[in-house]
């Protein structure tokens, strides 16, 4: 053999030598797969925001007692305070004298009489004892109508003004005469009634009143006296002062006069109740007297729960304290 063919078979033996190698090699199964693409996480596009909801709770209401005092100094005249109902935070809010206050039905401003200018004159003032304006140059016994637009007073008839019971605006305007002859009224917070005491069957009674002056009812009929009605804040029930049981007692009856109950029972002079803002609670103020003499030094502040329950003296203290008159305060 020539070498030109031995060099052509070993090419040839080297040729399928490899290509049997290559044949019996293990496969790589990834060599030539198609390669799955990552997972990708796409985010959701941007969404508007709901507007944050914030709950602000209003402040807890705060109730106050207005009354008036007469320190030693100015006796007879009084001037009028204010206080927490557990009688703390003791605050003066006239020096020119004032009495008989009377809270408006939102609590911003007080209602008085006073003798600073004569003829005695009704007055408000904002709760603080700010901006003391005259409304009108006649009148004692201020009380707020239940909305607060409208003031009803007590006229002796010895000004300008006839004897009886006005109303006007709160400013003093459209001025009309309510009721003839008859005062001290008690506006009913809807806005139907007055309550009023009276001596026109004899003796003084309670009676009520349509506003419009029509349907007059006899709530009390005894031999003594009833005086200084008080609606509840619901309108359900009365408080007034009585000494049907030999001296001055709080009482509570029906709005329709049943079912008269006896509230308190003490040696001195209850009178003036005034009900808590929820009707739970009355004040009432304490005097003191001696024959006829007036004992001006033990007249003080008190509080009862609705039943008679839980006395508390709130007041304590050398000077006069009467009429007081509770409500929540703005």
């Amino acid at each position: 053999m020539d070498c030109q063919s031995k060099t052509r078979r070993d090419l040839l033996a080297l040729l399928l030598g490899m290509s049997a190698a290559a044949c019996s090699a293990p496969q790589d199964d990834t060599a030539d797969a198609t390669t799955d693409p990552p997972n990708v996480v796409v985010a959701a596009p941007p969404t508007t925001a709901a507007p944050l909801s914030i709950t602000v709770n209003p402040p807890p209401a705060v109730s106050r007692i207005v009354f008036q005092r007469s320190l030693s100094e100015t006796w007879p005249r009084f001037d009028i305070y204010a206080m927490d109902p557990d009688g703390s935070n003791l605050v003066r809010l006239t020096t020119e004298g004032g009495a008989h206050p009377v809270w408006s039905p939102d609590g911003s401003k007080i209602a008085f009489y006073s003798e600073r200018e004569l003829p005695t004159g009704i007055y408000v003032m904002n709760a603080d004892g700010s901006n003391q304006v005259r409304v009108m140059g006649s009148g004692r016994l201020p009380d707020w109508s239940p909305d607060g637009s409208k003031i009803a007073f007590y006229s002796t008839g010895r000004d300008s003004l006839n004897h009886g019971t006005y109303v006007m605006d709160a400013d003093g305007s459209n001025l009309v005469l309510a009721i003839e002859g008859e005062g001290g009224f008690a506006w009913s917070p809807d806005d139907s009634k007055f309550a009023f005491h009276s001596s026109r069957d004899g003796n003084l009674d309670i009676y009520t009143i349509n506003v419009d002056g029509s349907t007059l009812v006899r709530l009390t009929n005894n031999d003594e006296l009833d005086v200084w009605p008080a609606w509840s804040p619901d309108g359900s029930k009365i408080a007034f002062a009585s000494n049907r049981d030999g001296n001055y007692e709080i009482y509570v009856m029906n709005a329709d006069g049943s079912n008269q109950v006896r509230v308190t029972n003490s040696p001195g002079t209850d009178n003036e109740p005034t009900w808590s803002p929820d009707g739970s609670k009355i004040a009432f103020w304490v005097g003191s007297f001696t024959g006829t003499t007036v004992n001006q030094n033990s007249w003080e502040i008190y509080v009862v729960d609705a039943d008679g329950s839980n006395r508390v003296r709130l007041t304590n203290n050398d000077e006069p304290d009467m009429a007081p008159d509770w409500s929540v305060v703005r």
